[in-house]
């Protein structure tokens, strides 16, 4: 149950931090876009799994720099697209909506297609 708890609390924090990035960005102020950036990579380091992405797709890259600066960019673009629950429609696979799995999508859409 305190799993459960802890892991909402992180959630809505996280949700919070992209939503007063996404602001931050349509406001274009630099210092809070890098501050709400640097907020949301403390509560979801997204090179926490590069290394799992970067095994998979490997073979389209000369090197693991130009992995990861493609998975950022993607990062960047899932920030900027992701929307709150009450902003977007249900889901049709009964997703939680969390931004990990917008962002996975994401990746699994950029490397496929």
């Amino acid at each position: 149950m305190h799993f459960q708890v802890t892991h909402k609390k992180i959630q809505i924090q996280l949700e919070q931090a992209i939503i007063g990035y996404q602001q931050a960005l349509e406001d274009d102020n630099s210092k809070l876009i890098e501050a709400y950036y640097q907020e949301i990579c403390d509560i979801y380091p997204p090179l926490d799994f590069v290394k799992i992405w970067f095994k998979k797709y490997k073979h389209f890259y000369d090197s693991r720099e130009d992995f990861v600066q493609d998975y950022l960019y993607v990062f960047c673009k899932a920030l900027r697209k992701w929307q709150p629950r009450d902003k977007r429609p249900e889901s049709r696979y009964n997703g939680t909506g969390e931004f990990k799995n917008y962002f996975w999508s994401n990746l699994n859409n950029y490397y496929t297609n």
